[in-house]
């Protein structure tokens, strides 16, 4: 619950929630703002994906803690629906999930945001100079998928290599034309 909470407040959802089972069958998912109480399902595609993404991690965090297991979860395309100032705070949520709980996450992004957030981790946590382990790995697939590569962060958090066209370029190439 605690954990719920905290990132409900992250993603700007609400200050609480709530569930109500109906019939055993069925439930609905509240959130309270400023003691109002307003039904998830209002709030918009973004809050209900992000709501449910910090839902299930809760479940897995709970079942980490409980059974002392290791878990691996897969995360497609998280940054939906999201303004990009909250896709930047997956990279966070991601960041604390395998630090605080050892949980393994890979997770397939489309988000410049969130990508360029794990960089400025890697340059302010020092993740790349020695002694220290960078959590974050990044793969990038090239537009056809017939290839790949590991792009290598370097001390400062800058990627030694580059993405492919399309992606961090598309904003300059968009401005300069």
């Amino acid at each position: 619950s605690r954990f719920v909470k905290k990132w409900i407040k992250e993603f700007e959802i609400g200050d609480e929630f709530l569930i109500n089972f109906h019939a055993g069958e069925a439930y609905e998912v509240n959130i309270l703002i400023n003691d109002k109480e307003i039904p998830l399902a209002d709030k918009g595609m973004g809050s209900i994906q992000a709501m449910l993404l910090v839902i299930r991690l809760a479940c897995v965090v709970f079942k980490a803690e409980k059974y002392s297991q290791k878990y691996t979860v897969i995360i497609e395309e998280p940054e939906l629906n999201l303004h990009p100032a909250l896709q930047s705070k997956l990279a966070e949520l991601f960041h604390e999930v395998y630090n605080d709980y050892g949980i393994q996450l890979i997770v397939e992004t489309h988000s410049e945001y969130l990508i360029r957030k794990t960089q400025l981790f890697v340059k302010e946590k020092e993740y790349e100079m020695k002694p220290n382990e960078n959590p974050f790995t990044v793969v990038y697939f090239d537009t056809t998928g017939d290839k790949q590569w590991k792009m290598e962060y370097r001390e400062d958090g800058k990627f030694a290599n580059e993405f492919g066209t399309g992606f961090y370029d598309e904003s300059a190439m968009l401005t300069l034309n």
